[in-house]
């Protein structure tokens, strides 16, 4: 049913610390990068002798891996909380929960907020945060009011871990082969999809693409659209600038030669760009660059690549995606809340681990740091210095829109309508009407369920 990993926590391993894991000794004594005054501290940091304990750590899609967790999560708890023992637990939450058995923390993408949700899993931290006197000042600002959105009454159901970023890599290889330019940071997607014609060709039986797209519905995070209207719980997609959004998507996928075999997983395209060596541009999120780095190091790329800003809509300078974020929240059936609160208040606070979360070119810390992000990213990658690290942060994320029970219905819909516009003869109006309609009818079935 679910995997559990015990991860046991040892006074013995009291010397290893996060800023031991990145080889960092200035960091270690706290006069390194990064570093910013410690959050106020709470009553449990006062107390002698705490009883052991054992917190369960549920790890959600995007959070960190056992290794990761490892590496990062352990150090940083048993040198702040040595009396914690941590596990790592993975599987279905909600035969999790059936069975009584949901852990006490979990971890994973802010999306996944309104799925725990209608499980009533997340407990409110508002009164924890006061009673813990953790100072949630600490945080940006977008982070906190991206978790509220996901709240009726101001609820604040999680921390955030971190803040994701989002970059365009692209294959040098494939420009010198085709004598085209390389990329600059600033660039629109129309310019974007020009270059992607010239890149894009069959030569000697090798067909070379020149852009995916990543996303459709990334496109359109970048104007904030809406796919649902949470006043009225209604899809609303079919409106003149989601046309415009399915026309440039289209414009792009149906550059001959650059299609994709399944436009309704367009977003798992972008893994392309390191298995086959022939896609020259990729903008997606951060994690890509991460991958890039790591194989680099490992002697594993097998071409030139580098990075640019995430291109963006002309009458959108500067806008990326949405803002997207790794977050941690207490679980409303853990015997030990105050224990866990205090856990993910450090992991998200203290600018140790948020420096490192920059080093290792995870996304960008929760918290502002003293010492610039561009500076800090991905400095455990030597493979990044003479790359341009510095574009990924010339866009900003657009402000989340408030998520509804029915967004996940509504994008699985305006995806479809994607793929039956690329494949199709429908004009995009009727395309774009057939999605709405077919997703407004799949949430008046959602809504019914939870009636009876």
């Amino acid at each position: 049913m679910f995997k559990k990993m015990l991860v046991s926590i040892s006074i013995g391993m009291l010397t290893v610390s996060l800023a031991a894991c990145s080889g960092n000794k200035q960091d270690e004594a706290g006069n390194g990068q990064g570093q910013s005054p410690e959050p106020a501290p709470r009553a449990v940091e006062t107390e002698k002798k705490p009883e052991p304990v054992t917190l369960s750590v549920f790890a959600g899609p995007g959070s960190f891996s056992v290794d990761e967790f490892k590496s990062y999560f352990v150090p940083a708890i048993e040198k702040k909380f040595p009396h914690i023992t941590l596990e790592y637990v993975t599987g279905n939450p909600a035969q999790m929960l059936a069975a009584g058995s949901f852990p006490d923390i979990g971890m994973g993408g802010i999306g996944g907020l309104i799925g725990w949700k209608e499980l009533a899993l997340p407990l409110d931290l508002n009164e924890p945060a006061k009673k813990r006197q953790a100072d949630l000042n600490v945080y940006h600002k977008e982070g906190l009011n991206a978790i509220r959105t996901y709240s009726d009454r101001g609820e604040l159901f999680a921390l955030p871990m971190w803040i994701n970023v989002y970059a365009t890599l692209y294959n040098k290889d494939i420009f010198d082969k085709f004598g085209a330019a390389y990329l600059t940071d600033g660039m629109t997607w129309e310019q974007m999809k020009e270059i992607a014609v010239k890149l894009t060709r069959n030569v000697d039986g090798e067909q070379y693409r020149g852009l995916s797209i990543g996303g459709i519905d990334l496109l359109g995070e970048q104007k904030r659209l809406k796919i649902v209207d949470e006043k009225t719980n209604k899809a609303v997609f079919h409106t003149d600038e989601w046309n415009k959004i399915f026309q440039l998507g289209k414009d792009i996928v149906s550059i001959p030669g650059n299609g994709v075999a399944n436009p309704t997983q367009i977003w798992r395209d972008s893994p392309a760009f390191f298995d086959t060596g022939k896609l020259a541009i990729v903008p997606y999120f951060g994690s890509m660059v991460t991958k890039a780095a790591t194989l680099t190091q490992e002697n594993k790329m097998t071409f030139q690549w580098d990075i640019v800003s995430y291109p963006v809509h002309k009458d959108y300078p500067g806008m990326g995606p949405q803002f997207d974020a790794q977050v941690y929240f207490v679980s409303r059936t853990s015997k030990h809340q105050e224990q866990a609160f205090d856990v993910i208040y450090h992991m998200t606070s203290n600018p140790e681990v948020q420096t490192r979360i920059a080093n290792i070119a995870k996304a960008r810390p929760s918290i502002q740091l003293a010492t610039p992000v561009e500076q800090l990213y991905g400095t455990q990658f030597p493979v990044l210095k003479d790359k341009n690290v510095k574009g990924i942060f010339k866009t900003i994320p657009t402000e989340r829109n408030t998520t509804t029970p029915y967004n996940a219905l509504s994008s699985a819909a305006l995806l479809r309508g994607f793929a039956a516009y690329v494949t199709g003869t429908e004009d995009v109006n009727t395309v774009l009407r057939k999605a709405q309609d077919e997703a407004n009818a799949e949430i008046e079935v959602k809504k019914s369920q939870k009636k009876e």
